[in-house]
């Protein structure tokens, strides 16, 4: 039976690996913006390696601005970074009827939204059954209840948009390891069913009928996804765009001073030449570097590797209709990119820099290609693309969305955890609303506050095929 946890390096992997790591670094993230009064001397570069994603449409390329502006750019809301998070937030506030300005230090979608492995899941890095225990029942299911409804949320957009963005319905398959046993899984989902969420619990005999592995037991949940990171934020852009918004490139962020009833952010623009951006309020989706003044420490940053590998023969459908993840410390994650091409990822390290080293990457990917042989041993596998990033991580698992510590119009969003295009979902949704003059009742969930003002879920809301009550 198949086990990916117990596989060894093959003797071969180093020379596969090798010929896929280019020898050049990938483009730090996305406006970075890591102080209100000051520039930061050497930005955080946040992916090594190469993804599988390709670059932003054309379209997005063309409207995109390069030359420096001719005058003060003014706007309702300024939005620090043309990540996912970014341009999330810059289509709902321009469908809302704000005018929005768009700042990048570098091309969209080039920082960790390109580190991505893109995995669409309203499960949250810490299962339900212990954050009920650390916040409590209440806020522990509305928090897991608000990630559900985000993933919904972003796939109606996607479908009525007519996204191409290499949208796929999944299966989300969580499977038991070393840190969450046979009897954690049984904890997780009777905490799932009593907050309304779906998901089957499966034993050892069924997930060797369905999957031939051998785990104790996991956790089949529909409502995931799968998606391509940059054409997605290609095209919520593009979206925004058509509402309005004025995309800004090579233009990094040195300052933001915040006046009575407006923001003024001084820009510096790829030639050193300073520029006023004026707006009502700023948004920072600067990815996961962290500003300073965000004053909240229950955060640490992270380094974790990917690859993509082809399959011969192709892989079993269960792998194209499922996300797969583990119950282990570090965990992995997997999931299909084409009908013979497979992502792993994981073997993450509590160091904010390891991922830049070139020979880490080598041999971290050298192991998930080992273990996923070990998944599948009856295939044989090409390795095509090996990457590296950081993440942030939350001791909660939650995302923090909110305004910096002693401002009124400036924001700040950290999607924490592996759920980072949900929780930018989310974070574009509280944001609004909050500008629009009408604070979500949930916001407190995720800005840090110890209280917070939990409503019940709607009668019924549906989830995928399921719906909770």
């Amino acid at each position: 039976m198949n086990d990916w946890r117990s596989a060894a390096a093959h003797g071969d992997n180093g020379a596969r690996v090798d010929s896929v790591i280019s020898g050049h670094h990938g483009p730090p993230t996305a406006g970075t913006a890591p102080s209100l009064t000051s520039p930061t001397a050497n930005p955080l570069e946040v992916r090594t390696g190469g993804a599988p994603w390709g670059v932003p449409v054309p379209d997005v390329q063309e409207f995109a601005r390069h030359a420096a502006p001719d005058q003060p750019l003014t706007a309702d809301v300024l939005v620090v970074g043309a990540g996912i998070t970014g341009a999330l937030m810059a289509q709902r506030l321009s469908a809302s009827g704000l005018r929005v300005v768009i700042v990048d230090r570098q091309h969209p979608a080039s920082g960790s939204t390109a580190a991505s492995t893109a995995l669409l899941q309203f499960e949250l890095d810490r299962p339900l059954h212990e954050l009920q225990e650390r916040l409590g029942t209440e806020h522990a299911n509305r928090a897991w209840q608000r990630s559900a409804l985000a993933v919904q949320s972003l796939a109606r957009l996607i479908r009525e948009e007519r996204f191409h963005c290499g949208y796929r319905p999944r299966t989300s398959l969580y499977l038991s390891g070393d840190l969450y046993d046979g009897a954690a899984m049984r904890r997780e989902i009777a905490a799932r069913h009593s907050a309304g969420l779906p998901g089957e619990l499966l034993d050892r005999s069924a997930i060797r009928e369905a999957y031939q592995l051998d785990r104790e037991a996991a956790i089949a949940t529909a409502g995931a996804a799968a998606v391509n990171p940059v054409k997605l934020t290609s095209a919520v852009l593009a979206l925004a765009r058509s509402a309005g918004a004025e995309l800004w490139c090579g233009m990094e962020v040195q300052s933001i001073q915040e006046g009575e009833d407006e923001v003024r952010a001084e820009v510096v623009d790829a030639h050193g030449e300073s520029h006023v951006v004026e707006a009502s309020a700023a948004v920072y989706c600067t990815g996961y570097q962290v500003p300073p003044l965000v004053g909240w420490s229950d955060h640490d940053i992270v380094s974790t590797w990917s690859i993509a590998a082809t399959a011969v023969p192709a892989p079993p459908d269960w792998v194209r209709t499922h996300v797969v993840w583990e119950g282990s410390d570090p965990y992995l994650y997997m999931r299909s990119l084409s009908p013979t091409q497979v992502i792993i990822g994981g073997r993450d390290e509590p160091s904010a820099i390891v991922f830049r080293d070139r020979d880490v990457l080598q041999s971290k990917a050298a192991e998930l290609l080992a273990q996923l042989r070990g998944l599948l041993p009856s295939h044989q596998f090409r390795l095509s693309h090996a990457w590296a990033g950081a993440f942030g991580s939350s001791s909660t698992g939650l995302p923090f969305i909110g305004r910096l510590p002693g401002y009124e119009r400036v924001f700040s969003v950290h999607g924490f955890g592996g759920n980072g295009i949900t929780h930018s979902m989310l974070a574009a949704d509280l944001v609004t609303a909050e500008l629009q003059g009408r604070p979500d009742p949930d916001a407190a969930l995720f800005n840090g506050s110890a209280a917070a003002d939990v409503r019940r879920v709607p009668a019924r809301v549906p989830l995928g095929n399921a719906a909770f009550a």
